[in-house]
């Protein structure tokens, strides 16, 4: 054998021998630290050990709460008017069937009042379905504050329990309550939304599919709703939740500002609806209460909602089919009668304006003209009855369907439109000049005999 080949075996086991001594040397580190590290740890005592599920009855005293499970669900008895939160109870129900504290503070106490147990501050009693029992009494907070002192009923020593199963001692009701109120998740599950205020009633409601909606009020003839502005107001409420409760029943419900709300609100989808009262707000937190009960409790700040107003929703275009669903179109005004055709044929449009052949882009933008004609404003004062109609617009949809607009002289800078005998809005003349000065714009590529 050369002494190249000894040699890198010697270093080879060299190598196996330092890996080891290494590994070992590691695992000898670890485990003092692991020895050290339980020797500082402080020691867990049970106060309860139950199985979570056996548990059938939680009762606290102190607070009035007697919740027993009838199948899966919990319930209160008696029957609470508020829904309770399914999934907090569970929570609270573990924690309290596994109680721990950190130490013992002391085990055989001649005075518990510097602790808050005499009298407890808090009792809290869980019974099993195998009529097992256990009682816990809360105290003060530890000074310094990382957890309660506790005792258990039929042991005589003094714990301190951590800070978060420790607050499961001290229940109230609002801590079980569901918390969530009726959620629509999309505005096109709203089939009916009403914001009542003190000057104005807003209803809306869905017509049809595709998520158009109408308002019925407050104006005379039902307009239709702008989607986006609408889902930007139901924005406000389509995941409201308590962010906490106040009184349930309070003696009076001036201090809250819902003696004379400032506003109503009621939404109704085809699974969910909700009928909410809004009193005074904080720029962060309001106070409100729902249709029928007389508990208060805080939202989040809805108030700019609040404000909504009327025209603030209103759809501004005038009469604006898309021209795909579009055959023909009349206008007359300004001492003129423009009638346009689209003529559909293997797939293609050919445009006509007063009989003859238009080129396609400029006769677009005479069609565009005529469907951007928006609303400006309210009629002041309105509803009116308006003048006889000095511009008209009439489509005729591919459907059999019209559509039309008319607009009466109102002053020298705005028409009344109007609808079914009723003024209500006001148009520029501006928008309306517009159309005949697109029209005039447009080019002709033939004359159609």
């Amino acid at each position: 054998m050369s002494k190249n080949v000894k040699a890198l075996i010697a270093a080879a086991g060299l190598v196996v021998l330092l890996t080891a001594g290494y590994f070992i040397a590691k695992n000898y580190k670890s485990a003092k630290f692991e020895e050290r590290l339980a020797a500082v740890r402080p020691e867990e005592i049970k106060l309860s050990s139950l199985v979570s599920d056996t548990v059938v009855k939680i009762e606290v005293p102190t607070t009035g709460i007697h919740l027993e499970k009838k199948g899966e669900d919990w319930e209160s008895v008696p029957a609470d008017p508020y829904r309770l939160n399914q999934d907090e109870i569970k929570g609270m129900t573990w924690s309290l069937s596994n109680m721990r504290a950190d130490r013992i503070i002391d085990e055989a106490p001649k005075d518990l009042k510097p602790y808050g147990l005499d009298p407890p501050l808090w009792h809290t009693i869980i019974t099993t379905s195998d009529g097992i029992q256990v009682e816990f009494f809360g105290g003060e907070r530890t000074p310094s504050r990382s957890g309660y002192y506790a005792m258990v009923k039929g042991d005589p020593r003094v714990y301190q329990v951590p800070t978060y199963p420790g607050e499961r001692l001290y229940l109230a009701k609002k801590d079980i309550r569901d918390r969530k109120l009726a959620s629509f998740g999309e505005t096109g599950e709203v089939r009916q939304f009403i914001l009542q205020t003190d000057k104005t009633r807003i209803q809306i409601e869905a017509e049809g599919g595709d998520s158009v909606y109408m308002m019925s009020s407050p104006y005379k003839v039902p307009c239709k709703v702008d989607a986006e502005r609408f889902a930007a107001l139901m924005y406000f409420f389509q995941e409201m939740s308590v962010s906490d409760f106040d009184e349930d029943n309070p003696a009076s419900l001036e201090p809250y500002g819902l003696d004379k709300p400032a506003a109503q609100v009621f939404i109704q989808s085809a699974d969910a609806s909700l009928r909410i009262l809004f009193g005074k707000s904080n720029g962060a937190q309001q106070f409100a209460k729902l249709g029928g009960s007389p508990g208060v409790f805080l939202v989040r700040d809805v108030s700019p909602a609040l404000r909504a107003q009327p025209f603030d929703l209103v759809d501004r275009y005038v009469c604006a089919p898309a021209i795909e669903t579009v055959d023909s179109f009349v206008i007359n005004g300004a001492g003129k009668t423009l009638r346009a055709e689209v003529k559909r044929q293997d797939g293609g449009e050919t445009y006509f304006l007063n009989g003859r052949q238009a080129g396609e882009d400029s006769f677009r933008d005479f069609y565009r003209a005529c469907v951007s004609l928006s609303i400006d404003a309210e009629y002041p004062n309105g509803p009116a009855a308006p003048a006889a109609a000095e511009v008209s617009l009439e489509y005729t949809l591919n459907t059999g369907e019209k559509a039309q607009a008319r607009l009466a002289p109102y002053n020298r800078d705005f028409y009344a439109l109007a609808r079914e005998g009723a003024a209500e809005f006001l148009v520029s003349r501006q928008q309306v000049q517009k159309i005949f000065t697109a029209a005039d714009k447009v080019e002709f590529t033939a004359t159609t005999p």
